[in-house]
């Protein structure tokens, strides 16, 4: 039961960290097709097919880290401002 728990708050955890990015990537993702469809009509079937994604060779954690290197920033941001605000409470 305690290895159960601690999966589960550690896939909580990695969901709360990566939520800026999947937002980022989301927004970037319906603004650039809104863009598209609505001013310049141009690459409008544009995708990445999965077999090209996945030629791509091996990936390692710090390409991951590379790649989402603005969530990371944010995270470490929010993280300092909630520990700031904590102890500013407290003390």
């Amino acid at each position: 039961m305690a290895d159960s728990f601690k999966k589960s708050v550690a896939q909580v955890l990695y969901n709360i960290v990566v939520l800026p990015f999947e937002a980022y990537k989301n927004a970037d993702a319906i603004f650039l097709a809104n863009w598209r469809l609505l001013f310049t009509k141009k690459r409008l079937l544009q995708w990445t097919p999965y077999a090209a994604q996945k030629s791509g060779g091996k990936k390692t954690i710090a390409d991951a880290y590379r790649y989402m290197w603005q969530a990371v920033l944010l995270v470490i941001i929010m993280a300092a401002l909630i520990i700031v605000f904590v102890l500013r409470l407290f003390l």
